[in-house]
Formats: C-alpha cells, structure tokens, sequence
C-alpha cells in the first residue's frame, strides 16, 4: 500500500470546511499539503506545508489588519466599528493594529494610519487626536 493512500484513514472533511470556513488561505494550503502526500510523497509534502506556511506568515505579518474602533456605550473597551454598536467621537480616528510591528511592516502600517487619517477628514473633518490600541501587538522589533 503506498503511504498516501494509508493516510486515507485519517481524512475527515470537516477538517477542511473548517479551515476553509475560518482561515481560507489556510484551507487552501491544507489542500495542496494533502494532495501533495496522495500524489508525491510526505516528504514533498511536508516541505510544502513548511514552505506554504512560511509564506502565509510574511504575508500576514507583511500587512497587518488595522480595524477602525469606538467605545462600548457604559464601558472602558473599544471595538471594532464593523462588527459592534460603538460611539464615535468625530475628533478621534480610533485604530486598533491586529499584528506585531516589524521592520517588514512598519513602513505599511504608517501609511495606513495616515490613509485612515485623511480619510476621517473628508469624511467627517479634521481629527484632534489619534487613538492607537495597540494590546493585540505583542512584539515590537
């Protein structure tokens, strides 16, 4: 039996909606790593799912997700404006920056903060402060 198809066992497509469903580039990558050990070997396949996994990282890390926040009515927390009820106060531009600041990324994530700033100004005017949350950062290099 070649050992491809002895993984066989082990396959549970659940696994896959999952990652798909929360992850897709990791969906994607799980896929390619799978049919790497049906139609190569698991070596070839393990070095594609160290490679591909690599790759997912500097891309992640390359362009951090920076959300747009407000504060919680009666509360001290800030959250994502898309995805809650939050106020706004119109001289705030409230960001919230979702990944490790490295020298990668740096020069990317100044940009986005002064778009973000110009785009705050023409939508509602010129901001008196900038509130950066930062707790999501956990390496500064």
């Amino acid at each position: 039996i070649p050992p491809g198809v002895a993984v066989l066992g082990g396959f549970t497509l659940g696994h896959y909606r999952d990652a798909w469903r929360y992850a897709r580039a990791e969906g994607v990558l799980m896929a390619a790593v799978t049919a790497a050990v049906l139609l190569w070997s698991i070596g070839a396949a393990l070095a594609l799912g160290v490679v591909g996994s690599i790759a997912l990282l500097i891309q992640r890390t390359a362009r951090p997700h920076v959300a747009r926040i407000g504060r919680v009515p009666g509360t001290q927390h800030y959250r994502n404006v898309e995805r809650y009820a939050v106020e706004c106060q119109p001289e705030v531009v409230g960001l919230r920056i979702d990944e490790s600041l490295v020298f990668t990324n740096a020069r990317g994530l100044s940009d986005e903060v002064l778009a973000r700033v110009r785009e705050h100004r023409e939508r509602v005017g010129p901001p008196q402060r900038v509130l950066l949350l930062m707790a999501p950062v956990n390496h500064i290099d």
